[in-house]
């Protein structure tokens, strides 16, 4: 502690701040490298929760003890990254997270006095969560709800009511969903409820857009839409088909395809019935004849109950000769007929117009100076007829049907277009993800101590014990200024003065002798 009096005293103000300052700096930076040291690195558990199930994860995380960090208002939980795993494991087994809404485990708590009502009730809850659920599993769905309108069964055919079903979607920002993928939810919920058909579903998204209703499919502005998303599909498919073929021959992006398909708005339904002549059938015959001939038996005598008895019976007398003869024939013939009803679907290709640029070909030309140089020629007209004739194959051209086609070769303008943002190489990737783990920060941490303790600790604690080792002093002292000048001025060097040579040398060799010497001679000077 003396020593340490002493030290403390012989320094001045700059270097007692300097001092304090540079204790104070490597207890911070111990403090700091063992708080990040000692901090847990947290990962995503579950992104994208309802609220009700971010509500009961973080209640379970918080009777397990579990830190954890909210992110994007709270549907976003971060859980250390060493026990990340076996949180979800647990989680999955207490049925977290339910997705919104209930499902089918509604049933499993039972209620013995539950009435019909709320059973009916919370099995349409039930279908709604689940449905829910479902849904949510596309890629493009951030979250879902489903509504059903079933209406109570009825002995009577007459009052039977269809069940309808609407769909609300939450869509990720820039994505959408295609019409066969709202087909294909529409046809989902309907086969979910009995009694339900597509057309009895409707699906909006959160800004109140309709996405699916089979009453716009049906109406005007419907077909329209649905007919435009045909001819563009139709176009670029074509498209597609031509450039396919063409860029092994000219070369990737040295051929560019369009096509225009027109299509026929119109349904068409006919009904034809056709009568052949030439041909026909019996459809019905009938024959009746009747033969009779000799002489007929005439019965005479005295009418009424007498000429039935026996002692009174009748008479029976003879005639003369007699025919008859009869033959009706009536035959129904039926003509050859066929029916014929043709319905056309509306989308029928009415024509098609397709146009093919072809790049051209590199050529060396010699100018008139003799010098030769790289140009684009257009390729030649053999090479373009082969091309069409390939392109007419591979669309199906109709000439009676008006389809036209235009092959034509054109050098390309090339534009340099700006550099695109390469992605980082594969190492670097590595290098960040390695650089991301516990490993890494510890090894940095390691790293840092390192530094500090060997270029500020080190040099310190080294100045300090100099600083706190006892001078030695001097066997004795220097000679004072009178008894240097009394000296031969021989021993002297030329042009420099005795006691200056030697005080600048003392002050020079040793510092510390020089002060102990100059307290010595104002001590006899005194």
């Amino acid at each position: 502690m003396n020593q340490w009096r002493r030290f403390w005293g012989g320094l001045n103000t700059p270097r007692k701040v300097a001092l304090f300052g540079v204790s104070v700096g490597v207890m911070a930076t111990l403090v700091l490298l063992v708080l990040w040291g000692g901090r847990p690195s947290y990962k995503v558990l579950y992104s994208q929760l309802g609220r009700e199930d971010a509500a009961a994860i973080v209640e379970r995380l918080r009777a397990k003890r579990v830190p954890y960090r909210l992110q994007d208002e709270g549907s976003t939980i971060l859980v250390p990254d060493e026990n990340i795993y076996e949180l979800r494991l647990e989680l999955a087994t207490e049925g977290l997270p339910q997705g919104g809404g209930v499902g089918f485990e509604i049933f499993d708590r039972n209620n013995f006095g539950a009435t019909e009502f709320v059973q009916r009730v919370n099995l349409q809850r039930a279908l709604q969560g689940e449905l829910a659920r479902t849904i949510r599993q596309f890629p493009q769905v951030v979250q879902a709800r489903v509504h059903l309108s079933m209406p109570e069964e009825s002995l009577f055919v007459r009052e039977e009511k269809t069940p309808k079903a609407t769909v609300v979607l939450h869509l990720k920002p820039g994505a959408a969903l295609q019409p066969s993928q709202l087909q294909g939810i529409a046809h989902l919920v309907a086969s979910s409820v009995q009694g339900m058909e597509p057309k009895d579903v409707h699906i909006v998204d959160t800004l109140g857009k309709v996405l699916y209703s089979m009453a716009d499919q049906e109406s005007w502005q419907g077909v329209t839409d649905s007919l435009l998303d045909l001819q563009g599909e139709l176009e670029r498919r074509l498209e597609r088909k031509i450039q396919g073929l063409l860029e092994p021959l000219v070369g990737a992006d040295h051929v560019l395809a369009r096509v225009n398909v027109d299509l026929d708005p119109d349904r068409v339904e006919q009904t034809e019935e056709r009568y052949d002549p030439d041909q026909v059938a019996v459809r019905s015959e009938q024959r009746v004849s009747e033969t009779s001939s000799g002489p007929a038996a005439v019965v005479g005598g005295i009418p009424g109950v007498l000429s039935n008895t026996t002692e009174q019976g009748g008479t029976q007398a003879t005639g003369g000769q007699s025919g008859y003869q009869r033959q009706n024939e009536i035959i129904n013939y039926e003509l050859s007929r066929l029916t014929r009803r043709t319905t056309s679907p509306m989308g029928r290709i009415r024509r098609l117009t397709v146009a093919v640029l072809v790049d051209g070909v590199r050529k060396k030309v010699v100018g008139q100076d003799g010098k030769e140089t790289w140009q684009v020629v257009p390729r030649p007209a053999s090479e373009l007829r082969q091309y069409e004739e390939i392109v007419k194959q591979a669309v199906g051209l109709d000439p009676r049907r008006g389809d036209q086609l235009r092959v034509a070769s054109i050098p390309f303008e090339r534009m340099r277009e700006p550099a695109a943002d390469q992605a980082p190489p594969a190492w670097l990737e590595r290098l960040l993800q390695w650089g991301s783990g516990p490993l890494a920060r510890y090894g940095m941490i390691s790293l840092i101590a390192s530094l500090f303790i060997l270029l500020v600790v080190r040099p310190f604690v080294k100045g300090f014990l100099s600083a706190l080792q006892p001078s030695p002093q001097p066997m004795e002292l220097p000679k004072t200024v009178q008894e240097l000048e009394a000296e031969p001025e021989e021993a002297r060097p030329d042009g420099v003065s005795l006691p200056s040579q030697q005080l600048v040398q003392l002050a020079e060799t040793d510092p510390e002798r020089f002060a102990l010497a100059l307290r010595a001679w104002m001590r006899r000077e005194q």
